[in-house]
């Protein structure tokens, strides 16, 4: 799978549309959330294929090297758990909880079964 087959987004994604896709996912298969036996490799992945599209983006504008922008690109593990903080900060009603769901199922169906 390409990195944008991973993360879920066109080739033609902006990076704060693959940075948003790159959250959503790490949220779901970061192994200290999701105790599946694939879910470290998963995140792994992801990881690697937010890297590689970060890095390919970066190269393709000019680096700003004095506002720190090279910082902001990398998504580390106070990124990770400030996200998760607000998520778990963040009361769903069970209507919000199940569109949710129905919505990641039907992505699911699909990307994966080809259903339409």
């Amino acid at each position: 799978d390409s990195p944008y087959d991973v993360l879920g987004v066109s080739p033609s994604a902006s990076i704060p549309d693959i940075k948003r896709a790159y959250r959503k996912l790490a949220l779901k298969y970061h192994p200290d959330v999701n105790k599946d036996a694939g879910a470290q490799q998963d995140f792994m992945r992801i990881k690697h294929a937010y890297n590689a599209l970060i890095a390919a983006g970066s190269r393709s504008q000019p680096a700003d090297r004095s506002s720190g922008q090279e910082e902001d690109d990398f998504y580390g593990f106070g990124d990770f758990f400030r996200d998760l903080q607000q998520e778990v900060g963040k009361k769903k009603s069970l209507w919000e909880e199940l569109a949710e769901i129905g919505e990641e199922l039907v992505e699911f169906l699909e990307k994966e079964l080809d259903i339409s």
